[in-house]
């Protein structure tokens, strides 16, 4: 069942954002579109055109497209195989083995592909994505208490940049319109993981006694520092060391 409203507290308030009806929908078109000739007209370049200019600036080139279908055709296949679990052949064993090179073969994926992410960001799509959102947020967050809107009107919310209120609403609109929390329990590796014990909840790995480990099964603290039976950090040898 969909979830159509969130409430949340921020500095005492009790806010929720709720989703936009069909009416704000059509107005937040309209911001998209007047946002994306804005940023035409100031000269950010089109996804469409993102290639082309980042193998310009020497950022992507066919080898990277190539490393990086090559990653992504592993990950299909991977996550495929590993959604298939004792079907596919593997053992609870192999299976973690398998869910933990998904992780890392995303990992490489995103740091491959780091320059188009952070290019994507100042596209003309993107400016108006944003500028879409933000105008959802603005409507769409209310004082729990009032059910009147929190924000006076967009101009409002932009106005408002760094407060704290302003920053949870976006957090927990994504997370409502775009399902933001869900996002790492739908991977399959974690619901592998998780499924056989060999995660917590937050997806962290965990030994059989819940205690937190790294990918080599090796005790570590929140931090991710080696730490002994004892709770102690250690060095590599397993000697105490002071952090």
């Amino acid at each position: 069942m969909a979830v159509n409203k969130r409430v949340f507290t921020v500095n005492d308030l009790k806010l929720a954002v709720r989703r936009p009806t069909p009416a704000e929908k059509d107005k937040a078109d309209l911001v998209y579109g007047r946002s994306f000739r804005e940023a035409m007209e100031s000269g950010l370049v089109v996804r469409a055109g993102l290639d082309r200019q980042l193998r310009k600036m020497n950022l992507w080139d066919d080898e990277a497209q190539a490393k990086y279908e090559e990653l992504a055709n592993d990950l299909i296949a991977s996550e495929k195989k590993l959604a298939q679990g004792g079907k596919a052949g593997l053992t609870k064993k192999q299976g973690r083995d398998l869910a933990l090179n998904i992780r890392s073969l995303r990992v490489q994926i995103a740091l491959l592909r780091r320059p188009i992410v952070q290019y994507d960001g100042i596209t003309a799509e993107a400016y108006a994505e944003q500028r879409r959102f933000d105008y959802y947020v603005s409507v769409c967050t209310l004082d729990e208490t009032t059910g009147k809107p929190h924000f006076a009107s967009p101009e409002d919310y932009k106005a408002r940049a760094g407060d704290k209120d302003r920053e949870q609403a976006a957090i927990e609109f994504a997370k409502l319109d775009f399902g933001v929390d869900e996002t790492e329990k739908g991977l399959v590796e974690n619901k592998f993981l998780l499924q056989h014990g060999f995660c917590n909840e937050k997806f962290h790995l965990v030994d059989k006694d819940g205690n937190l480990i790294n990918a080599d099964g090796q005790r570590i603290n929140e931090s991710g520092d080696r730490v002994n039976a004892d709770g102690v950090a250690v060095d590599e040898e397993g000697d105490p060391v002071e952090l």
